[in-house]
């Protein structure tokens, strides 16, 4: 494993420069590839979005500014851009639009035109609570990670699916309109305000060209199949059972569908999806490692 840019050390700090030996992270938490140059990739580096060119050797900022600086929230243009921390980031093929998710406020999603480097929240309106609406009248909850529904040959860039504190929701990007997706497995039966239950508490995710979604569950240690329009949802690999201070991670090895990998415990924070090899890459924070699962054919069907 190389280090290929930033200082690699204990202390943070914020600067542009050459990669190795200018540029400094302060929080780095979301990584996206440049799919038009793809040895580049964008940072979400707690409070701005920045590049790495591997050709010019160098780390830019597209926009945002270090914590200090930034001033939290706001629109705008490169550094007169806020943002308050970057947990997720997602590219169009086109490599001209960014996705991001932005926790400033409980809660927002941002667009950025990477070519003029300007920023402008696409929903979510800074309100503290988990409601569907359009644009800034819905409201998030702590977004996390976000993913392109490519399913559709057509327009395979129109929905986002959004992992928040207790739920999925579905973005489309057309009308900014936000959605909840049911998951009947975690959707208590005596609810009927469509709360779900605390034990979902989604981040990692990613999506099949099925159009299906693998979703990484951090309460419940274990990482689901799930079907958005249907709600079906089906264990994959843990143990999926609520975590709790007397029940230990664990980092086992196996394979299983119908019947899961029950001992495959982990906090899963972040899927890179290998469609060609049918394979997912799988960040583990708590058992600090990184893992691969291969995909059962049930899951292409």
């Amino acid at each position: 494993m190389l280090t290929i840019c930033g200082s690699g050390g204990r202390d943070g700090g914020f600067s542009q420069g050459k990669c190795l030996t200018e540029a400094v992270f302060s929080f780095p938490l979301a990584i996206c590839i440049d799919p038009i140059h793809p040895r580049n990739f964008f940072v979400g580096d707690r409070s701005s979005v920045r590049y790495v060119d591997a050709a010019t050797d160098r780390v830019s900022l597209i926009a945002g500014g270090a914590e200090e600086t930034s001033g939290g929230f706001a629109d705008g243009i490169g550094a007169a851009a806020g943002f308050g921390v970057v947990s997720g980031l997602v590219c169009t093929m086109n490599s001209e639009r960014l996705y991001a998710t932005d926790s400033s406020d409980f809660g927002r999603i941002r667009m950025i035109d990477v070519a003029t480097r300007t920023v402008t929240t696409i929903a979510g309106g800074g309100q503290l609570g988990s409601q569907d609406g359009i644009g800034l009248k819905a409201a998030l909850l702590f977004p996390a990670r976000l993913v392109f529904d490519r399913s559709s040959s057509v327009r395979p860039e129109s929905v986002l699916y959004i992992t928040e504190a207790f739920a999925i929701r579905k973005l489309v990007l057309d009308t900014a309109q936000v959605t909840t997706i049911t998951v009947d497995r975690f959707k208590p039966s005596t609810d009927t305000a469509g709360h779900y239950s605390p034990s979902f508490q989604p981040r990692a995710i990613a999506c099949l060209p099925t159009g299906s979604l693998l979703v990484g569950c951090n309460m419940t240690r274990a990482i689901y199949w799930l079907d958005p329009h249907s709600g079906d949802c089906k264990l994959l690999a843990g143990s999926g059972v609520p975590w709790d201070r007397e029940s230990p991670f664990m980092a086992s090895s196996g394979v299983g569908w119908d019947q899961p990998v029950r001992h495959a415990d982990g906090r899963f924070s972040d899927f890179a999806l290998v469609e060609d090899e049918r394979c997912v890459w799988i960040s583990d924070t708590n058992n600090r490692c990184i893992r691969c699962m291969t995909l059962p054919a049930s899951v292409f069907a």
